[in-house]
């Protein structure tokens, strides 16, 4: 993201929201360059104006972040997934690790599959991508035979996934469940590969 953009996001973070002038004085910038900036982020659905009025004078405008500009903002959440998983297996045993990741991977793809159905499996699969890349065009799919290879770009669990090899599971487990179909992971970003692979065969429901 842009540096200035950037800012302006920090700063609505840490005031709860702000106006054009406030920014403006904060930044050191042209209110007419604040508002382009502006502009932008609420076309990307990060801040939102609400219309303020004063006592006198013209109303103005209190931008705030939205729900969606959270994702720029750092967490700890790989950390504490890390711990859990780590935890876990202290406790219950490598087996426990899987045996969750196992469960938790069918549930979300029987999910996945009640919105799916109806659809053609290269329709399926097309959503797939989009629902297990979250959006960012990182992966695609070729057909191949009678089978298709799946490639992502990246994962959203790949630091997890480094100490916990076993996360890869949940992915396999998804695409399995929510597909319909076996699926064989080739290549891991967690082992060290530039990407990961699935071959996926449709199964044939009699």
């Amino acid at each position: 993201m842009q540096a200035t953009r950037r800012e302006i996001l920090d700063i609505l973070k840490r005031r709860a929201g702000g106006t054009v002038d406030e920014l403006a004085k904060a930044l050191d910038l042209s209110p007419m360059c604040i508002r382009q900036h502006l502009a932008l982020l609420e076309r990307d659905g990060l801040v939102s104006p609400r219309e303020v009025r004063r006592r006198t004078g013209r109303p103005h405008y209190l931008y705030t972040l939205t729900e969606k500009s959270d994702d720029y903002f750092p967490k700890g959440y790989d950390r504490l997934a890390s711990l859990l998983l780590g935890e876990i297996k202290q406790l219950q045993g490598p087996a426990a690790v899987r045996d969750l990741l196992r469960s938790l991977g069918g549930r979300l793809g029987d999910e996945y599959a009640r919105g799916l159905e109806g659809k053609s499996f290269e329709d399926r699969l097309t959503a797939a991508v989009a629902i297990l890349s979250e959006g960012s065009g990182l992966g695609e799919w070729q057909r191949d035979g009678d089978s298709y290879i799946l490639r992502e770009f990246d994962c959203p669990f790949r630091k997890v996934a480094s100490q916990h090899p076993e996360v890869c599971n949940l992915h396999t487990q998804v695409l399995g469940r929510a597909l319909n179909a076996e699926v064989e992971h080739q290549e891991s970003m967690a082992g060290g590969d530039v990407r990961c692979t699935y071959r996926l065969r449709p199964q044939v429901t009699a």
